[in-house]
């Protein structure tokens, strides 16, 4: 069994994971702070646990992220992202400036099922849904590049 993605446990499972590891509660709740508002990519960064608990996690869990592959700036200033998920796929998420505030279009999923002739994003079909984490990662990626 490989390793489990932390971005795809929610708090219970999170508590779980710790609880199983004969860690209280409260640990759970940092590991999420570390997650998603430090932003942490790795386990090794995540200093309020003992060095011998960030090994201990490691051996079955990992920090997953998305990998930025491509990006475009256009003259507007609108910038366009391309993320590789785990399984080799590419998505897409547009960042759009404002003079009030920033816009970000993100992707629900891999691919469309529309098929429209004038989208290279339908060209070849639906692939799958877009996991939960998937999708917040995008902000993630998009706040941690600009």
């Amino acid at each position: 069994m490989g390793r489990i993605n932390l971005k795809e446990l929610d708090d219970v499972q999170l508590g779980g994971l710790l609880g199983d590891m004969g860690q209280p509660a409260y640990r759970a709740r940092q590991l999420e702070q570390w997650l998603y508002e430090r932003d942490t990519q790795s386990l090794q960064e995540i200093t309020v646990f003992s060095k011998d608990l960030r090994a201990s996690l490691k051996k079955v869990a990992y920090v997953g992220g998305l990998v930025e592959s491509a990006r475009q700036v256009s003259a507007d200033g609108t910038e366009k992202f391309a993320f590789k998920l785990d399984d080799g796929l590419v998505i897409e998420s547009v960042l759009i400036p404002g003079p009030e505030r920033h816009t970000l279009c993100i992707s629900s999923q891999v691919g469309c099922a529309m098929g429209c002739k004038f989208c290279l994003t339908g060209s070849d079909g639906l692939k799958r849904n877009l996991r939960a984490w998937e999708i917040v990662e995008q902000l993630v990626a998009v706040k941690r590049a600009v």
